[in-house]
Parts: C-alpha cells; sequence; structure tokens
C-alpha cells in the first residue's frame, strides 16, 4: 500500500499465545501484525509504531500497541529512521477482547501528510 513516499506491506497477522511469562489478561487475545515499511524518497523519514500504528474494531474502539503482546511475537517493532530506499521491517502487537468483531490496522502517515490506511484483519 503506498501512502505518501513509504510502501507499507502486511506480510501476515498472527494470534500468539504468548508464553509463562507474556500472557493476554483474561478475556483477551494479543493480535500481531508483522509489516515492513519502505522509504520512496530522496531523504530520510521516521516511522513510529507508538505515533503511527493502532487497531480499530468494528463499534470504532482503538487499541494500542501492547508491549507485552510485542514480546510475544518474539520480533522488534518497525521503529526508526529509514535512509532513502531502506526497508524496515518488525512486529506490532496488541491485546484485545477475544470475542472482538471487525478489526482494522491502521497506519497514520498524517506525520507525513499523508492520511490514513486501513488494512482489515482476519479473524483468528
Amino acid at each position: 500500500i503506498e501512502i505518501g513516499d513509504l510502501v507499507l506491506v502486511v506480510n501476515s497477522v498472527t494470534f500468539p499465545a504468548g508464553d509463562d511469562f507474556n500472557q493476554p489478561d483474561d478475556g483477551k487475545k494479543f493480535v500481531a501484525v508483522d509489516l515492513s515499511i519502505t522509504n520512496n524518497t530522496d531523504s530520510a523519514q521516521a516511522v513510529s509504531s507508538m505515533l503511527q500504528m493502532n487497531l480499530k474494531d468494528a463499534t470504532g474502539q482503538g487499541y494500542s500497541i501492547d508491549l507485552t503482546a510485542l514480546v510475544a511475537t518474539g520480533g522488534t517493532s518497525p521503529d526508526g529512521e529509514l535512509a532513502p530506499g531502506e526497508t524496515i521491517r518488525g512486529q506490532v502487537g496488541y491485546q484485545v477482547p477475544v470475542d472482538v468483531q471487525g478489526l482494522v490496522f491502521v497506519f497514520d502517515g498524517d506525520i507525513f501528510g499523508s492520511g490514513k490506511v486501513f488494512v482489515n484483519i482476519p479473524s483468528e
């Protein structure tokens, strides 16, 4: 998906179970979005998962990144400064109610003046 001078690719969506130390709260589950972001400009671009990425459900309820869910993915978040032509790949993790419906991943490119991108998340 092109948004401004960036290209966003959602590689996969998983629902990690967690481990002995990282479990979702009662009545919740983890959702992990694996994505790649490429800078198609001639100048460096900053990407922030905390500022630019969240989930929404069918009711419009928003969910911020959850650090416990990120640890459960076993990866790292796609944050930092991208050089011209550089691609970064990482995971963003969320904790949502187990019965949530209509999840959508939202990438807010507003800091680039580009608007928002919405990607439907498949059910588990």
